[in-house]
């Protein structure tokens, strides 16, 4: 509990980076992934940790996906607004607002969350790089880079709406753990 309150203020220190376009594309460590249009409809409020070897917080999240495309704003537990994501389908636009400095990545983020929720055929479709395959196991996601698993998710419960879900990204060194609220 203590790191989280070493983080928040962390975040409020950095600054906010502004409202930037980005490219729909991102690495995930030794492959990458484009995000992809018309995922499921989905509207949660979820407790998200986020953890790397130093740090961990935990962030109140509401995510929704829609037939426009996928918004998420993430608050501190206290309430304050620490980011929000944007994914325009039509345009294939990607606007975020978030701390400088971070070291998450709203596109890495998004994809994490296509590859484990959304449909394993329209997820493929995404993969970037000769050697990059996800494969799917036992409610287990797996994306590689040849033999190298770069990223993993694990979901409870029915895709899209987990009641729980871990992301693992295994090359960028962070994971999210995430429960949907009722």
């Amino acid at each position: 509990m203590k790191k989280i309150w070493l983080v928040v203020p962390l975040f409020a220190l950095l600054g906010c980076a502004g409202v930037r376009p980005l490219d729909a594309c991102t690495s995930l460590g030794a492959a990458g992934y484009c995000l992809q249009a018309n995922g499921p409809t989905l509207a949660a409020a979820q407790s998200v940790e986020l953890s790397s070897a130093d740090s961990k917080a935990r962030f109140i999240v509401h995510l929704e996906t829609d037939a426009n495309g996928m918004r998420m704003v993430g608050l501190t537990p206290l309430g304050q607004r620490v980011w929000l994501i944007r994914f325009d389908y039509a345009g294939k636009e990607i606007s975020a607002d978030m701390p400088a400095g971070g070291g998450v990545d709203a596109r890495q983020i998004l994809a994490g969350l296509q590859l484990a929720l959304w449909p394993l055929p329209q997820a493929r479709a995404g993969l970037q790089g000769a050697n990059a395959q996800l494969r799917e196991t036992d409610g287990m996601r797996q994306l590689l880079a040849g033999d190298a698993v770069v990223f993993s998710a694990s979901c409870d419960g029915q895709r899209p709406t987990c009641r729980r879900a871990r992301l693992r990204y295994l090359d960028l060194g962070y994971e999210l753990a995430i429960e949907t609220l009722d």
